[in-house]
């Protein structure tokens, strides 16, 4: 399996990435630091990943224009697009839903973290 995550926090990817491979070692994790980035990996990609992980708060470009961007790129908006953040009001959920978000998943604690992944991954 192969799963990209765009966040902004290098410590956050740390986080990300200790759960995955908690989860299962063998989950191949490509990372950015940034959105615009991010898209530009994700549209070079030969390889699409099988799930699209985005940190909400990022400078420039936030989580919410990345997943329109991605939605409407043609090579991308198969690819589940799951939201990670602290925090979310019910208006943003249905904004992200109407933009075929797939899940969004809470980043507070290490165990919450990896238990949503774990349900988003393996489910």
């Amino acid at each position: 399996m192969n799963i990209f995550y765009c966040d902004d926090d290098q410590e956050d990817i740390e986080f990300f990435k200790k759960a995955i491979n908690k989860i299962n070692p063998k989950i191949n994790c490509t990372t950015s630091l940034d959105a615009e980035e991010a898209l530009n990996i994700l549209a070079s990609e030969e390889n699409k990943p099988d799930a699209i992980f985005i940190d909400l708060h990022m400078p420039k470009f936030d989580g919410l224009e990345c997943v329109i961007a991605i939605k409407r790129n043609k090579s991308l908006k198969h690819i589940p697009v799951i939201i990670l953040s602290n925090g979310l009001g019910k208006l943003q959920i249905e904004q992200f839903n109407k933009l075929g978000v797939f899940r969004f998943v809470s980043k507070t604690t290490f165990e919450d973290l990896e238990s949503s992944l774990r349900h988003v991954l393996i489910a």
